[in-house]
């Protein structure tokens, strides 16, 4: 017959036969390590229960600790103490199979925390350890500031670190398959260790470009890093000064980040104070914001979503993607008003609503991106600083809007779901404008085989280098380096703005009268006179012609003038990035090529009508639209010689200064029917 043996569902059970059950070791004092003694069972007829049973016990089946110090001496005395446990009346065999199941879990979690670094004598279920952080190995003190909890079954295990410099934390259950959604210790760095260095020249002129100054890439340690053959930009990431994360990119905007880092904005420590936060999108953004006059700014440290969550907003353990917010909550708690000043495309937009719902939106704004042309705004913060100017930037950011709120429509979303009134024309003046004559610096004496720039005013030195010139401010040398003489530059009008010698204005005329200008600076930044009358670069010089050229900018009519072609115009904006596939447009809404249904009387008379736009895709993009309005029939196009064997001289001033007046003049002689031609490689 046979019966079941209970224990107390408290007891742990190691091994069992069927003469007896031996209990776990964690309860069996030192002082019965040798001999266990389980007396017969006075109703049991089995054989074996009819004298008492001895067994010798070992470190196999009992595991008892290596020597009483890791055994509390109170432990001891009450195990001393304690009367030998007898069978009672069953064992169950669910609570038997669970123990097993358990210890197999606390088995493989021990070898999971192992892997990640988290080494303890002894993994014990149910308590708080307090052990040695792998992430920042307790700082200089040493001290053990990582708290482990294993939960009473051994499958789960979580873990955080005390130390404020550090606050490592994360979890791992034994059932994964690995310890990925562990999270990994917080890496600690430093300029040396990652191999940072000062910005040089190159990339020193690359910011200058962008109107970003020496000044504040000094202020927000900007440094590089050299990656192989090519040069990087390294933002610096720091909390309190200290270096938490470095964020690269190379000038072709390839980007890429610090491993195992925290989470944060860039320029967190600009906004510890502020009552006012400004958040964009990138970190040249950020730069941009400090040149307009804005230091409480921050940028995000990674892209924009594709599009907004319409699920509830995750618990802040949970919220992944936007974990930099959540690690510097006590720097935006202590804000009232919050501009988000994001980029302007969808994902920018996205990514501001995103912003909002965790921020709150009752406290932010967002910005109105002013227009850069009928169809399109700026972008970014560091485009408006660009193409406008500090003071345009610092208007953007001064007359942001209150996000809206519960349905509430906004004054921006009013004027963008009406139909725009199209504002007046301006009317204008070159003193109105703060216009002059180019200023004569420097008289241009041109050599067989070098230019020499004689300075005018005795203060300044002779010099054989128009880019130094430059510094002294001669538009005309910046002009005598690209061919362009100073008697085409007088016939055409062009100018410089009071006070300034390194902005160009070119004058839109028609019929004499001055309808607009373009700006350009050294650095290759334009912008335009707002509200003007949208005409070619020009127009008087083609008002009886049978033959016109129309070229991409207003250099290359100056350059296919000095070979001899006064019949030449300028399209006053750029040029597109593709060919549209829709069918035209009505002329009331074509208003990205309005400025050539304003001159179409001119363009009447033209039977021939040839395009020198540049040789690079938006180029001839720019030739196929002009061909689908003009008529292809009447088209030809210049065909740019070759610079090497993989590519060709861009434009008409490439052409100009690299090969002269009459290769330019003979490409242009050579031109051929728009339709006939084939596409430039």
């Amino acid at each position: 017959m046979q019966r079941k043996l209970l224990f107390p569902r408290s007891n742990s059970i190691l091994k069992c036969s069927r003469n007896f059950l031996l209990l776990k070791s964690s309860s069996t004092p030192a002082a019965h390590s040798r001999v266990i003694s389980l007396h017969s069972c006075s109703s049991c007829s089995c054989s074996s229960c009819s004298q008492k049973n001895n067994f010798n016990s070992s470190k196999n089946n009992l595991n008892l600790p290596p020597s009483t110090k890791h055994f509390p001496a109170i432990y001891q005395r009450a195990y001393a103490a304690m009367p030998i446990p007898r069978p009672i009346d069953s064992v169950d065999l669910e609570t038997l199979e669970n123990q097993f199941v358990h210890e197999k879990q606390l088995i493989i979690l021990t070898r999971k925390l192992q892997a990640i670094g988290i080494h303890s004598e002894s993994y014990l279920p149910g308590q708080y350890n307090a052990l040695l952080c792998p992430s920042c190995k307790g700082g200089d003190s040493g001290e053990k500031s990582l708290s482990l909890n294993i939960s009473p079954d051994g499958g789960k295990a979580v873990w955080t670190c005390f130390r404020a410099k550090c606050g490592w934390r994360g979890a791992t259950r034994a059932k994964m398959n690995s310890v990925a959604k562990a999270k990994e210790p917080i890496r600690t760095f430093t300029q040396e260790s990652l191999g940072l260095e000062p910005l040089c020249n190159e990339l020193l002129a690359y910011f200058a470009e962008r109107m970003i100054s020496g000044e504040t890439l000094r202020r927000n340690s900007v440094m590089q890093k050299k990656t192989g053959d090519q040069i990087a930009i390294a933002f610096t990431y720091r909390r309190k000064g200290d270096l938490v994360s470095c964020k690269y990119r190379t000038i072709t905007k390839k980007f890429w980040q610090e491993a195992n880092t925290e989470k944060i904005f860039y320029g967190l420590d600009d906004i510890k104070e502020g009552s006012d936060i400004i958040i964009v999108e990138g970190e040249m953004d950020k730069l941009a914001m400090e040149e307009a006059g804005f230091k409480n700014c921050v940028s995000v440290p990674d892209g924009a979503p594709a599009k907004v969550s319409n699920k509830a907003l995750p618990s802040e353990e949970k919220d992944t993607k936007y974990q930099y917010l959540w690690n510097c909550k006590e720097y935006t708690e202590k804000a009232s008003r919050i501009i988000l000043a994001t980029d302007a495309d969808a994902p920018g937009q996205i990514l501001a609503e995103e912003l909002a719902r965790r921020l709150g939106r009752e406290r932010c704004w967002r910005v109105n991106w002013p227009n850069k042309n009928d169809n399109e705004r700026f972008n970014d913060a560091n485009e408006v600083l660009m193409y406008m100017g500090p003071d345009a930037l610092r208007n953007v950011i001064e007359t942001a809007e209150l996000y809206p709120i519960n349905g509430v429509t906004s004054t921006y979303e009013k004027m963008n779901s009406v139909t725009k009134v199209k504002e007046p024309i301006v009317t204008i003046t070159e003193e109105s404008l703060g216009l002059e004559p180019l200023r004569n610096d420097y008289l241009h004496i041109r050599l067989p085989d070098q230019s020499v720039f004689l300075p005018t005013d005795r203060n300044e030195n002779l010099t054989d280098r128009p880019k130094f010139v430059l510094s002294a401010g001669s538009l005309l040398a910046y002009f005598a380096e690209r061919m362009i003489s100073k008697e085409t530059l007088l016939r055409n009008n062009v100018m410089q703005v009071v006070g300034d010698r390194k902005i160009i204005a070119f004058p839109y005329r028609q019929n004499g009268q001055l309808v607009g200008c373009k700006y350009r600076t050294v650095e290759k930044r334009f912008w335009q006179v707002k509200n003007m009358k949208k005409v070619f670069y020009g127009l008087d010089d083609i008002a009886e012609a049978d033959e016109i050229i129309i070229v991409e900018g207003e250099i290359d009519k100056l350059s296919v003038e000095e070979a001899g072609y006064y019949n030449c115009v300028s399209v006053p904006g750029g040029a597109p990035q593709t060919v549209s596939l829709k069918e035209l447009p009505s002329i009331e809404k074509d208003t990205t090529f309005q400025y050539l249904w304003n001159c179409k009387d001119y363009f009447d008379k033209a039977s021939r009508i040839i395009f020198a736009t540049d040789a690079d895709i938006p180029g001839q993009a720019l030739a196929e639209e002009l061909a689908r309005r003009l008529g292809k029939e009447r088209c030809w196009r210049v065909c740019w010689p070759k610079k090497d064997e993989v590519s060709y001289f861009k434009d008409a001033n490439e052409v100009l200064v690299n090969l002269g007046a009459e290769a330019l003049r003979d490409a242009i002689d050579k031109a051929e029917l728009l339709y006939q031609m084939q596409k430039i490689d």
